[in-house]
């Protein structure tokens, strides 16, 4: 657990969620401020041994505990919650056009590397909202950007600036 939360420490705190964070502020002229990432807290959180960082093996269960007496029941008992983006709204409307570019049937097909009619049935089921596929389209387009600047002369991204 120490590791992983080193880990978390030198990577994606400041190489992922500070950056975001800090993105999203400043687009709203606001001044943020992450009060746990005082150096003097995390330094005395790295010495609290793993079952009082994690009591029963929750996650911000210490957090929760330290003030489980000034926080509303329904804050204590909320389950925790990622900063996503609404990755598979996009694909069914803003990303949609260029999902169809990066992932047609004969893109698919002219690389050779995924079957074309699961890729397709995948983008339907996704596009019909019956299962969500976002993060495994997302993924198959990012490669296939990836070819298109590393493998071919061909323009990376058909996403047009306005």
């Amino acid at each position: 657990m120490d590791g992983a939360f080193r880990i978390d420490l030198a990577t994606y705190l400041p190489n992922d969620l500070l950056v975001m964070a800090d993105r999203m502020s400043m687009a709203h002229s606001l001044e943020l401020r992450a009060p746990f990432c005082d150096h003097l807290l995390i330094e005395e959180s790295l010495r609290l041994s793993p079952n009082l960082k994690m009591p029963g093996l929750r996650l911000k269960g210490l957090l929760k505990t330290a003030f489980a007496d000034v926080l509303p029941s329904p804050v204590l008992s909320h389950r925790k919650q990622g900063f996503m983006i609404p990755l598979a709204r996009w694909l069914r409307t803003d990303l949609r056009d260029v999902m169809e570019d990066l992932l047609s049937s004969s893109r698919l097909r002219e690389r050779g590397l995924f079957d074309p009619g699961a890729v397709t049935a995948m983008k339907s089921e996704h596009l019909d909202g019956r299962r969500s596929h976002g993060d495994r389209l997302w993924t198959l387009m990012m490669l296939e950007l990836w070819m298109r600047q590393y493998l071919t002369s061909e323009a990376p991204c058909p996403i047009q600036a306005t």
